[in-house]
């Protein structure tokens, strides 16, 4: 007797953390969920495809401030996707994410985020915004490292694509 009232309130604490958590969880994917994320257009056309650990999604300048974005909120290998629009990152068994080419703001390296360090440049950290405007950071791992400097240069590509577009564009319509 002496040992099941102790057992007792160690479990009833046990519930209540795992209760409290929960709660959490599911308050932070409510609240991610409303930032809003694009779903792939139909005209996409991936020209390069990279497998990838996808991560972690985390408010720019905040490497431990996870976003429990649709799509990106768990980490899991998956897919990175390119085409001349943007790139679509799906991870295995969620729904596909679009960042539109305009989104993108850099990519770069890193080798920390959330609960993950890995050696110097261990990451790719790709920097976009959502369609409310929140600046974010998606990290990946390229399971075949020695693709990194290709899809670093794809994307950096990319980026720079669609800035010389639309500064063609303001310059015609000046």
């Amino acid at each position: 007797m002496d040992k099941v009232i102790p057992g007792l309130i160690l479990a009833a604490l046990v519930l209540l953390i795992f209760t409290v958590m929960w709660r959490s969880w599911r308050r932070r994917s409510s609240v991610d969920a409303e930032h809003g994320v694009t779903a792939i257009p139909s005209s996409f056309s991936p020209t390069a495809e990279f497998d990838v650990q996808y991560v972690a999604t985390t408010r720019a300048g905040e490497p431990l401030e996870r976003l429990a974005l649709p799509g990106l909120a768990f980490r899991g290998t998956g897919r990175l996707q390119m085409a001349p629009s943007g790139i679509a990152l799906g991870v295995d068994g969620e729904q596909p994410v679009f960042v539109p080419g305009s989104a993108l703001r850099n990519v770069d390296t890193s080798n920390v985020v959330i609960d993950r360090v890995v050696e110097p440049g261990g990451l790719v950290r790709i920097s976009w915004t959502l369609a409310d405007g929140t600046l974010c950071d998606s990290y990946v791992r390229l399971r075949e490292p020695s693709n990194q400097p290709t899809m670093c240069a794809a994307i950096s590509n990319l980026i720079q694509n669609v800035r010389d577009h639309s500064d063609r564009e303001s310059e015609s319509n000046a």
